[in-house]
């Protein structure tokens, strides 16, 4: 039995199982993916299992969403620019700049009187932004606190939490 022969059926083995054995042959074989999921169609599976697989191959990374209100003790929180610099700042000198990068870090809605913002970020890595922000004491040259108040999958979610509303 060849490589190829050999890789095709560990797919679909893992596949038949459900394991994530055929999840990691499948990445591997990801060429031959569309090949394999056009073979099982062939082989009889229901619409809702292959379904299931394509999500499983080609899906895209999930986000989640931090509300968090930041307080500064002269009372005017940093804007927008400073806040985001010193929050990168401070993650990658804690989780190195490989995981800055494919953390995708970044505050999407940000409100400078009010001191409250959203940050945005990869799910595997929202424990990490959550312990920057703990981290974070300095931004635009002023001393700071950022709470966090709310973890949401969706925008909308966390603009809920910015907004006040529960």
């Amino acid at each position: 039995m060849d490589v190829e022969a050999a890789l095709t059926a560990a797919v679909i083995a893992g596949f038949v199982s459900g394991g994530l054995a055929g999840y990691a042959a499948a990445k591997i074989a990801s060429g031959k993916a569309l090949k394999i999921l056009e073979a099982l169609s062939e082989a009889g599976f229901r619409s809702r299992e292959l379904a299931r697989i394509r999500r499983r191959l080609g899906s895209r990374p999930r986000k989640r969403y931090i509300a968090f209100e930041v307080l500064a003790r002269d009372d005017k929180p940093p804007d927008k620019i400073q806040l985001e610099h010193s929050l990168r700042k401070v993650y990658k000198e804690v989780f190195g700049l490989k995981a800055l990068a494919v953390s995708r870090l970044r505050i999407v809605e940000y409100d400078e009187k009010a001191g409250r913002g959203v940050l945005e970020v990869r799910r595997e890595y929202k424990y990490h932004a959550l312990a920057a922000l703990g981290l974070l004491r300095r931004a635009g040259g002023r001393e700071v606190l950022v709470v966090p108040l709310r973890t949401s999958g969706t925008i909308k979610g966390a603009l809920r939490a910015f907004a006040g509303k529960p």
